[in-house]
C-alpha cells in the first residue's frame, strides 16, 4: 500500500500600490460575449485603465469629476473604489489568495 504524502497548499500574497485620481472620462462598451469593457481616463496621469466587468451596476456610480482610489497589485490585479480610500498610517494593503 502506497501512502500519498500531503503537502500544504501554497498561499499567494498580492501587494497593492494605491493611487488617488480624479476621473476625466469613463466609457462603457458591451462586448460580444455579454461582458462590458470599462475604460477610465484620469486628470493626474496619461495612462488609461480598462477593466472587464460582468455587471454594469458595479461601476454605475462612477462619473466624470469623481475621485477614485485605484489599487494596482502584482500579477495584473486591480481594484477601484469610489472616494478617498488610501491606506492610512503606512498600512500595506494585501490580499491572500
Amino acid at each position: 500500500m502506497v501512502v500519498k504524502r500531503r503537502f500544504p497548499r501554497r498561499k499567494y500574497l498580492i501587494l497593492f500600490n494605491s493611487y488617488l485620481y480624479t476621473v476625466k472620462s469613463i466609457y462603457r462598451r458591451k462586448m460580444p460575449d455579454g461582458k462590458h469593457l470599462v475604460s477610465l481616463r484620469f486628470n493626474e496621469t496619461k495612462e488609461q485603465y480598462r477593466a472587464q466587468v460582468d455587471d454594469l451596476t458595479l461601476v454605475k456610480d462612477i462619473k466624470k469629476g469623481d475621485q477614485v482610489t485605484i489599487h494596482l497589485g502584482n500579477g495584473g490585479y486591480m481594484c477601484i473604489e469610489k472616494g478617498d480610500k488610501m491606506p492610512k498610517n503606512g498600512q500595506i494593503l494585501s490580499c491572500e489568495v
